[in-house]
């Protein structure tokens, strides 16, 4: 088994790669670190990032497409669209997945910038792997035309992370407003704190 420690001298986060799985300690307490893979969507990596547009078409999970020009002032963002008439809110979906699970008792802390082409509410769900569907309770965001910040902290509860689908996706519903609508993301993190 091949073992290798990525050490991150400047932030005091240790990170541990077994056999695939990222390990993740801190070297000093109370610190937030941001796990999540180009968060500011400036680069090319969709390693955390996931959607889909149309579940009831069926339409399979793909990687989030960063678009230039989509983001605050200008930047890249991802966009997402919903159709028309979906019959359920999860047909259209974002998915952040993290680097690594979550196991209970994590305080964790997701923040993000969005907006749509109009108002309308989303609701977020904890997924295991994209669409793996583990609790409802992640909270919800009003969207509107401008652009507005997420930021919310969490404690991992036992209804979020299960041992046989640990927490490591955070689904955001798209598709309550059975209108299409065009979504916009950007700057989305996902940080965790040491106990």
């Amino acid at each position: 088994m091949r073992f290798r420690v990525l050490v991150l001298a400047i932030i005091g986060l240790f990170q541990l790669t077994i056999g695939g799985s990222v390990i993740t300690t801190f070297a000093q307490t109370g610190q937030w670190v941001n796990i999540v893979e180009n968060s500011d969507l400036e680069g090319d990596d969709v390693s955390c990032f996931f959607a889909r547009e149309n579940a009831a078409g069926d339409e399979t999970v793909l990687p989030a497409t960063i678009v230039d020009g989509a983001g605050v002032d200008d930047s890249r963002g991802i966009v997402v669209k919903s159709v028309d008439d979906a019959p359920e809110d999860w047909n259209t979906e974002l998915f952040i997945r993290l680097p690594q699970t979550l196991p209970v008792g994590t305080k964790c802390r997701l923040s993000f910038d969005y907006k749509a082409n109009t108002e309308t509410e989303v609701s977020m769900q904890c997924h295991g792997e994209p669409t793996k569907y583990i609790f409802w309770g992640f909270g919800s965001a009003t969207f509107n035309t401008s652009w507005q910040h997420f930021n919310r902290e969490y404690i991992i509860s036992e209804e979020m992370s299960k041992d046989d689908i640990p927490m490591r996706t955070i689904a955001i519903e798209l598709a309550k407003n059975r209108t299409a609508t065009t979504f916009y993301f950007d700057n989305s993190t996902g940080a965790i704190k040491s106990r």
